[in-house]
């Protein structure tokens, strides 16, 4: 699925961004890589964070092909949006391809929910950041008529909704904090609001 709405993700990253003169940033469940490119154009604005290597990840291989070849002007140059692509899942990729405490950011937009429990892919998510580091992600909320249980529901969309007490819990259990929940709509899906979360988590330093 590609992300429909990544200026959602991106305006949370730059405030909460290290201080990083080399940035390192793995974009899980890239799709054609929209929030890549619109990372990569916030970047190239800010010159203390030019040198950015941004790395993403998704499981169809069309979407990695068409996300390789993303690209943006740079002062009349073409630049490719991602250092690397790879296909794969989110939490085999981390495994695999990532070392400890090495990323800077972790950006995931419209990823989540179709993922459910999160408390393995928050763990890697974790192991992989440098203290300081920052994981945003979009989830959706649950709707009032459905929330009872453990605050994470598999909606009549197919997708999963989150609340805010299970991704605290889950964050905490992972070694995250919670610096940010922004309420917001997500997307509109048959011309009907989409209501969710854009999530900030911090590894402590």
């Amino acid at each position: 699925t590609d992300n429909q709405h990544p200026s959602h993700t991106t305006n949370s990253c730059l405030s909460d961004m290290p201080d990083s003169k080399e940035l390192f940033v793995v974009d899980l469940g890239c799709g054609t890589g929209l929030l890549g490119e619109s990372l990569r154009k916030l970047f190239a604005k800010h010159q203390s964070k030019k040198d950015c290597r941004i790395y993403g990840v998704d499981l169809s291989s069309r979407m990695v092909d068409l996300a390789k070849l993303r690209t943006i002007q740079d002062h009349g140059r073409n630049q490719n949006v991602y250092t690397e692509v790879a296909q794969a899942s989110a939490v085999d990729y981390l495994k695999g391809e990532i070392s400890d405490g090495c990323t800077d950011a972790i950006v995931a937009s419209d990823v989540f929910i179709y993922v459910g429990d999160l408390k393995e892919l928050l763990q890697e998510c974790s192991r992989t950041l440098v203290g300081g580091g920052i994981l945003v992600f979009t989830i959706e909320a649950i709707p009032l008529s459905l929330k009872q249980g453990n605050g994470m529901r598999l909606l009549a969309s197919g997708r999963f909704g989150h609340d805010k007490q299970y991704i605290q819990e889950a964050a905490i259990s992972s070694g995250l904090e919670l610096v940010r929940w922004e309420l917001g709509v997500l997307r509109q899906q048959r011309g009907v609001d989409v209501p969710g979360a854009v999530v900030t988590l911090r590894k402590p330093v």
